[in-house]
């Protein structure tokens, strides 16, 4: 009800959500998945849980199971901890095999042109627009 109050006055809904609907009620309670918003982005920081790459895909494939085709996920990838080597690839190419409808990324600071060439090569392989 709220989400259609707020497009009627021409304005879109968003929050930045803990990785999961389940982590999200269990760590800061909360309800997110029942928020009926525009566009989520699940901070999904693999490395501060300590898991790998195709913890992405998984956490991915709930959230977008969890928000239905009324919304869009947006998977967030915290780039501090994916500078070296093709670890942006990897994070990417998993969240995206999860359903994710595209990436956030957080820390932006951390932006370099070795990083943004990683997005860019992705975007065209993948012929993402």
């Amino acid at each position: 009800r709220s989400r259609n109050q707020i497009e009627k006055a021409g304005f879109i809904t968003s929050a930045a959500v803990f990785p999961t609907p389940d982590m999200s009620r269990r760590m800061v309670r909360q309800d997110w998945d029942s928020w009926h918003l525009n566009y989520y982005f699940p901070m999904a920081y693999n490395n501060f849980y300590g898991k790998k790459y195709a913890w992405l895909k998984k956490v991915s494939k709930i959230d977008k199971k969890a928000v239905g085709v009324h919304s869009k996920i947006f998977t967030g990838l915290f780039l501090p901890t994916l500078k070296k080597g093709n670890r942006l690839t990897k994070a990417m190419k998993a969240a995206m095999k999860g359903g994710a409808d595209g990436i956030a990324f957080f820390n932006l600071r951390n932006l370099n042109a070795r990083l943004l060439k990683q997005i860019k090569d992705l975007w065209k392989k993948e012929n993402l627009n």
